[in-house]
């Protein structure tokens, strides 16, 4: 089984330099979390200053920490309705697709 995670931005913290993106990382961890406990200071670093803007149900989350093929650390939020599926795939390779480039 391959696994993916998509972004629908081209995020800072998915970017190694010069238009060149992350494109395979391994899964390290999965902490679920409330959204209302995290900083602001996290949220933008997450969200891209606000690209991504998360709904008013959105109370209960889990931080995916990631590491990429060019040994970067990044996180991303994710509801917990993919708890499954994220804790299936820790310790595996995710590709890493970007809209835009990757998919429409």
């Amino acid at each position: 089984m391959s696994f993916q995670i998509k972004f629908s931005h081209k995020y800072p913290k998915l970017s190694i330099g010069m238009d060149f993106y992350i494109e395979r990382a391994k899964l390290l961890d999965v902490l679920p979390v409330e959204l209302k406990s995290l900083s602001k200071d996290f949220l933008d670093y997450d969200t891209g200053e606000g690209m991504y803007k998360f709904g008013e149900g959105n109370v209960n989350m889990n931080i995916l920490i990631f590491l990429s093929d060019q040994n970067i650390l990044f996180t991303t939020i994710r509801p917990v309705s993919s708890t499954g599926f994220y804790r299936s795939g820790i310790g595996k390779m995710f590709d890493v697709l970007i809209k835009g480039r990757d998919y429409e």
